[in-house]
């Protein structure tokens, strides 16, 4: 087996396993934004670009200011006129819709995403140790003061000059662990050694309301839930996402959307979109990569079929799920690291 085939060690460095951090030329084709760009350009940059997050620099190389997500991105504008169900507003709320986004678009990043530009942003340099790129890709960061609860499914990568060389997501670790034959024991686990099991998990029902989901979702650590077709059953419709809700959560349609139900902007569950309980954990992943931008999942459901071709919830797998599997697989599997 070539070193190219083996699964990547947790001591790796992360320019040892993915080169491209390493190359100048991958440097230039990062999209990154300073403080004074305005929203708009925000607002164009996730239009045109398949990226979920958008670092900040005053240049390049230079120090990260922040880093702004999608989730973020939506928790702050209002949804696409697309995603607004026209029949619920009145011409005085779509005229202030309207006049929201004028007058928000000319507006520095910093200025209207300014929580974000406080503390310490989570950053990788492509020096680091993968155990250290997953362990920041699945803890959840918490900042109390300024009640902020975040993950950051992908982050920036930074050379020793920091040169902001590349931007490292958990669908980078996938593919590489797809990739390598000698990480095919760990792709030929079944999910079942990873997901969440249906009774530990918090659901609602399809007749709950947007702003029910949000205060559950604003309470508690995970960013999505189930939606079942009703209290008590285990037959699963759909599930919303942290993205879903911060779309339509926002102050100047609270009153239009505040009945609206789960039912409504809930993603509905398909087999395309669903695992099963036997499915290998490489299966799984590739399920994660397949679903594209920007629909892409970071939580997957697990279902049976009943006689009905109804879908059963049996649990939920997230990336994290399988990131902190693959981390303790690996440090299991690996042979004694050096001690520093």
């Amino acid at each position: 087996m070539s070193a190219n085939d083996e699964c990547p060690q947790l001591n790796s460095a992360l320019v040892d396993i993915f080169p491209e951090l390493g190359s100048p030329k991958n440097a230039q084709k990062m999209q990154w934004l300073k403080p004074n760009s305005r929203v708009a350009r925000l607002h164009a940059t996730f239009k045109e670009f398949p990226i979920r997050h958008v670092p900040i620099l005053e240049t390049n190389p230079g120090e990260l200011k922040a880093l702004i997500s999608r989730v973020d991105y939506a928790a702050i504008m209002t949804p696409p006129i697309t995603k607004l169900p026209i029949g619920r507003l009145s011409e005085q709320e779509l005229r202030d819709i309207n006049d929201f986004i004028q007058g928000i678009a000319g507006k520095p990043i910093s200025e209207v995403f300014e929580k974000f530009f406080r503390g310490e942003t989570q950053k990788l340099f492509s020096s680091d140790r993968l155990r250290d790129a997953i362990k920041k890709l699945t803890e959840i960061q918490v900042d109390e003061q300024n009640k902020i609860n975040r993950r950051y499914r992908t982050l920036p990568v930074f050379d020793e000059n920091k040169l902001l060389v590349g931007m490292l997501s958990y669908t980078n670790i996938f593919r590489e662990v797809l990739a390598r034959q000698g990480c095919d024991k760990f792709r030929n686990k079944t999910v079942k050694e990873v997901y969440k099991e249906a009774e530990k998990l918090t659901t609602l029902s399809a007749d709950k309301t947007m702003l029910e989901a949000a205060m559950l979702l604003d309470q508690c650590v995970f960013t999505h839930i189930p939606i079942i077709k009703a209290k008590g059953s285990r037959i699963v419709t759909g599930i919303v996402d942290d993205l879903t809700i911060a779309t339509y959560q926002h102050p100047l349609l609270l009153n239009c959307f505040e009945e609206l139900s789960l039912d409504e902007i809930k993603t509905s569950i398909t087999d395309e979109n669903t695992v099963k309980p036997t499915d290998s954990i490489g299966d799984v992943m590739e399920k994660f990569l397949t679903i594209t931008y920007p629909e892409r999942p970071t939580a997957i459901l697990v279902c049976t079929k009943d006689n009905n071709a109804e879908f059963v919830l049996q649990g939920i797998v997230s990336y994290t799920d399988i990131l902190k599997k693959f981390s303790s697989w690996r440090h299991d599997n690996n042979q004694p690291e050096n001690q520093e």
